[in-house]
């Protein structure tokens, strides 16, 4: 617990950095340009044939108008869910472009004693992040008829939303920092979930969401540069 502590207040410590807020900004400002111009262009479209699919029939009188009108705001609530996750996938996949940047600043700050790892080729590491992104569209679709669901709808809405960043997240940074072992060894043989659940649910505070993948990466960097360090003094 000591670890995730420390890291979360180090990767804030970092944020005032000059070189580091400087890129506060930019996968934001991406995210938001991309997104918004396909919602803008596409968003009414997409409600209207969410509509038409789960149409109905009301019937006549007031009971068929009022569930015409849920059917109608599930349909464009639906609509703004996809577009905001959309946004926020998309704006680590954004971020995940600097992640570099940020673990050399972490390594140089605070780990220089530790040798960087770093494992795949380019090729390697874009059909890795690749098939994370096409598994999580598959487990997002497949789950659209459950998101209608009364309370629990929202949460399963989240799940493959979070296990698309857990394993983003965990994969680009680690394959940076680590060596092929130590990612089997530090990644693949524990559990992260308590690590990288609380700086999911960052992400989704309206506003500080759009802001939060470059301090998400650095955290982790800090997590697993600590994990490293560990590992290499249990062969000490």
């Amino acid at each position: 617990m000591r670890v995730i502590q420390s890291s979360f207040f180090l990767a804030l410590n970092d944020l005032k950095e000059p070189k580091i807020f400087s890129l506060l900004f930019a996968p934001m400002l991406l995210s938001a340009l991309f997104w918004g111009g396909l919602f803008l262009f596409l968003g009414n479209a997409l409600a209207l044939r969410l509509y038409e699919l789960f149409l109905i029939q009301t019937g006549d009188g007031i009971v068929g108008v009022w569930l015409g009108w849920i059917l109608m705001i599930s349909a464009y609530l639906a609509t703004g869910l996809f577009f905001l996750f959309g946004v926020l996938a998309t704006n680590l996949l954004f971020a995940s472009f600097f992640t570099p940047i940020a673990c050399s600043h972490v390594h140089k700050q605070y780990y220089a004693e530790l040798e960087v790892g770093g494992f795949g080729s380019l090729f390697s590491t874009i059909f890795s992040l690749t098939k994370i992104t096409a598994i999580f569209c598959c487990l997002w679709f497949l789950c659209i008829p459950f998101y209608f669901l009364p309370l629990v709808g929202p949460l399963l809405a989240l799940a493959p939303l979070y296990w698309f960043f857990s394993n983003m997240l965990l994969y680009d940074i680690g394959s940076t920092v680590l060596t092929k072992e130590e990612f089997r060894t530090i990644v693949r043989g524990k559990n992260w979930h308590k690590k990288t659940l609380p700086l999911f649910a960052i992400g989704l505070i309206p506003v500080v969401g759009f802001f939060a993948p470059l301090y998400q990466i650095i955290t982790v960097a800090h997590m697993l540069y600590e994990e490293k360090a560990r590992y290499l003094r249990s062969f000490s």
